[in-house]
């Protein structure tokens, strides 16, 4: 273009005083698939993928509320155990099903609670709770 362009307006925007239209963006480019094949593996040979393990079922507190405080520490540490390998499973590239992080998380949830309105209800106070916890977590580690 022939009009004078102050050099401000031309390292922000080369195209404002010019009667051409903006340049377009870039499109993305495609990501392309590839399939790696183990040597030896014949096109026909190729075994189906995993399928995603099923979805758990809605954590139930009516349900929970009826286990004694041994059956809901249980629960909480299989649950804990079952993310940390859903945890893995999806760091591998491993069929996962990620609505089960949320239901687990829930059911923790509502595991912890139904404990702590116990604990409330045997008048035990916020920080005697802690202590107790603090001291079974020492108890539990193991050198």
């Amino acid at each position: 273009c022939a009009l004078p362009i102050s050099p401000r307006e031309r390292e922000c925007r080369p195209w404002r005083r010019c009667s051409l239209p903006p340049p377009r963006a870039r499109a993305p480019a495609a990501r392309r698939v590839v399939a790696v094949r183990a040597e030896g593996d014949a096109e026909g040979d190729a075994e189906e993928a995993p399928a995603r393990p099923p979805a758990l079922p809605m954590p139930d507190a009516a349900a929970l509320r009826a286990k004694s405080n041994e059956e809901l520490v249980a629960v909480i540490e299989e649950s804990n155990r079952t993310q940390l390998q859903m945890r893995f499973a999806r760091q591998l590239r491993q069929p996962f099903n990620a609505s089960n992080f949320r239901k687990l998380k829930k059911t923790i949830a509502i595991a912890k609670t139904i404990m702590r309105e116990r604990e409330i209800e045997a008048g035990v106070k916020p920080r005697q709770s802690r202590a107790a916890k603090r001291k079974a977590q020492a108890a539990n580690l193991m050198f």
